[in-house]
């Protein structure tokens, strides 16, 4: 029986334009014993055309599915069920990997035993029809080459959330039955780290392997009051790790990355102000903090800044006002910050 060594799975929706150049890097990679799961989520262009072309020129790698529009994280899960490698890997069609990706990372996986191991990425956009790098690239924390995750669990709240840079054991997706929330923005940041209180041994390798395309409509630029939605993904994160009974393991790490979830929270209601001050309610968004927040009330008054603090407790006491007033007072900081630097 032959065992294949890596799942490749691959969304696909309206990306015709990058589609291509995606295929290309996945079927010529070094690592023999591959096998490249291509969901076509609904797609209304010509990308059905181009997947067929590499169906039809590599059968023996290529398997193909296609399933009405549902959404990065349905078709990722899709693709999961599908899956039968010792490992599983995702790609984002409208990017490309280093030829020698996923040997790097299976073969550092397989030496080192490790359940998820990590590499480097790029940045890069198109001009014209150049492709131009730029900063900040990805580079791996040394501090986790070669880690056990208990020794080392702040790392659930240090390292890069893709799902995309990273190969992940099988078992924890089946085992464990882990998947990607359904229908929200931001679904690595829910799931990456309950992949990671599951697992032994996590490993980083220091070599750029993934190249990451920025659109302007991307949504790691793009914000809307969709990018709020990165409050049901922690409260998603939340509930599972509670379910799977990992997260009292990491309830104090899971608190530093709730600061960051605050800091998140600001920047994405300053920039939706910058745009629109009425898409902003600030009710709803402080009812859908405040079960994230009551998790941790008994750490507001630890060593962070004033704003952290203040927006914890405003969450608490369900107090809209206040909530509204230290976002403001942020916004002024940094305008006035912002006066400074120009001077």
């Amino acid at each position: 029986m032959i065992i294949i060594k890596v799942s490749i799975i691959v969304p696909v929706y309206n990306t015709e334009k990058y589609l291509d150049k995606c295929l290309h890097s996945l079927v010529n990679q070094t690592l023999d014993l591959i096998e490249i799961i291509i969901v076509n989520d609904g797609s209304t262009d010509k990308s059905q055309v181009i997947i067929d072309d590499y169906l039809n020129k590599y059968p023996q790698k290529v398997k193909m599915y296609i399933k009405t529009n549902s959404g990065l994280s349905e078709a990722r899960n899709f693709g999961i069920e599908k899956a039968i490698g010792e490992y599983i890997g995702f790609v984002d069609s409208d990017d490309y990997v280093n030829l020698d990706m996923f040997k790097s990372l299976y073969e550092t996986a397989i030496l080192k035993n490790a359940d998820i191991v990590e590499c480097d990425y790029k940045n890069f956009y198109y001009k014209q029809e150049e492709i131009v790098f730029f900063e900040p690239d990805n580079k791996t924390n040394k501090k986790y080459q070669d880690i056990l995750i208990n020794e080392n669990k702040g790392i659930i709240d240090e390292i890069t959330d893709m799902a995309w840079n990273k190969i992940y054991r099988q078992k924890l997706f089946i085992e464990f039955t882990i998947r990607y929330p359904k229908g929200l923005w931001h679904e690595d940041y829910a799931t990456t780290p309950i992949l990671i209180s599951k697992s032994d041994k996590y490993v980083q390798i220091d070599n750029v392997g993934y190249y990451y395309l920025q659109r302007e409509n991307s949504i790691t630029h793009y914000v809307s009051s969709k990018s709020l939605d990165v409050i049901n993904g922690f409260n998603y994160m939340i509930n599972e790790m509670k379910r799977l009974e990992s997260y009292n393991n990491f309830e104090e790490e899971l608190y530093q990355k709730y600061k960051g979830l605050l800091v998140k929270i600001m920047f994405i209601i300053i920039n939706l102000r910058k745009k629109d001050h009425r898409i902003v309610k600030f009710k709803n968004v402080v009812d859908r903090l405040y079960l994230i927040s009551y998790e941790f009330h008994k750490n507001f008054n630890d060593e962070s800044s004033f704003y952290i603090r203040e927006l914890s407790k405003a969450i608490i006491s369900k107090n809209y006002v206040r909530f509204a007033i230290i976002i403001y007072l942020n916004q002024i900081k940094d305008s006035f910050l912002s006066i400074f630097k120009k001077g």
